[in-house]
């Protein structure tokens, strides 16, 4: 719902900005990947930004309790962005909404041999093991940046964001299915991946911030 309400709002902001014909294209490229999107000006000390970037970071060999994961993290989305130039000139302060990043993985032994919550199985016990890690759909977004995002004596400007998108801590699943031979095991293997993925989610609690760079160029029309 946030998200919708916060779209809505930009889009009537670059319908405003549209009517008095200060609007434009831009792209951009950073920590959450490549993209671009449309920029509009109320006036000198009020602007707006809806974009979409994106960028798939493969994850290779990360080890964390005995496994190692392999897998893709899918960075940025969707951008609903609301800039302020609080001295009219190029500072702003810049807040909004960003989609958040999704993580899906294949975790793998380490030595032949899986080991949940401290008890080591083998690869005829284990079938599969896949992890994920899941995020709230819409991350707060707070920032500076440096270059207005619509040139005021130009067509083209450059443009630098600095800041954090709080993402939330992430739902960490970690999944296993046992083998045919392991039958009369899977009752205990699946407490035990139990017990590991909330280790797993302890470990994730602690990060809840993705910090945000990113440089861009615009198009005035």
């Amino acid at each position: 719902m946030r998200k919708l309400i916060g779209l809505a709002v930009l889009g009537l902001s670059l319908g405003a900005s549209a009517n008095a014909a200060d609007f434009g294209v831009y792209g951009t490229a950073g920590t959450i990947g490549f993209g671009g999107g449309i920029a509009g000006s109320f006036n000198s000390h009020l602007g707006a930004r809806l974009g979409y970037t994106a960028f798939d970071y493969k994850v290779k060999d990360v080890e964390s309790s005995d496994l190692s994961f392999d897998g893709t993290a899918e960075l940025g989305g969707l951008q609903a962005l609301l800039d302020w130039y609080p001295f009219g000139g190029s500072f702003r302060v810049s807040a909004g909404f960003m989609e958040n990043a999704k993580l899906t993985a294949t975790a793998k032994p380490l030595a032949d041999t899986y080991t949940f919550d401290g008890v080591t199985y083998t690869t005829a016990d284990i079938g599969e093991a896949r992890g994920k890690a899941e995020f709230g759909s819409v991350a707060p977004y707070l920032g500076l940046g440096f270059g207005r995002a619509l040139s005021r004596d130009g067509r083209f400007a450059f443009t630098a964001d600095l800041g954090v998108a709080f993402t939330g801590a992430a739902d960490v699943q970690l999944n296993v299915t046992c083998t045919a031979a392991a039958a009369a095991l899977c009752t205990q293997i699946q407490g035990d991946v139990a017990a590991e993925q909330a280790e797993l989610q302890a470990d994730a609690d602690d990060f809840k911030y993705w910090p945000v760079l990113s440089l861009g160029l615009s198009y005035r029309f």
